[in-house]
Formats: C-alpha cells, sequence, structure tokens
C-alpha cells in the first residue's frame, strides 16, 4: 500500500515500524521529503523526514497491522 497524495495533516504511520504510533505530516519539501512530527512519552515534539514511499496512511493501520 501507498499514498496516493500528501496533504499537511495527514495521519501517517513508517511503513517498517513495529509501533502504531501516529505522525502527522506537517510540510512536504521541495526535495520531495515528507517533514511528520510526533509527540514523545515524555511530551517531546519530534520531527523527521521521511520519503513518502517509507510511509502508509494512518488511517488503514489498526493494532500494528494493515487492514485491507
Amino acid at each position: 500500500m501507498h499514498i496516493e497524495s500528501i496533504y499537511i495533516g495527514l495521519p501517517v504511520y513508517h511503513k517498517d515500524s513495529a509501533s502504531c504510533m501516529t505522525m502527522t505530516v506537517r510540510q512536504v519539501l521541495p526535495t520531495g521529503h515528507v517533514v511528520c512530527a510526533w509527540i514523545e512519552h515524555d511530551g517531546r515534539e519530534i520531527e523527521k523526514a521521511f520519503w513518502p514511499n517509507e510511509l502508509e496512511p494512518g488511517a488503514l493501520k489498526f493494532g500494528g497491522s494493515i487492514i485491507g
């Protein structure tokens, strides 16, 4: 599964992560990278850039497995 379109505010997950932590798309860079943000357990906000093919739509992942 891949993301057809990316927009600010889209909930996403990292494909290779065993975590079910939701990230939110913050920005799409001219390089094609997608900047995502999430809140760590200690309350810190983290931002990291990913390639679009590393991400999955957040609405389709539940309990660590893909629905579909």
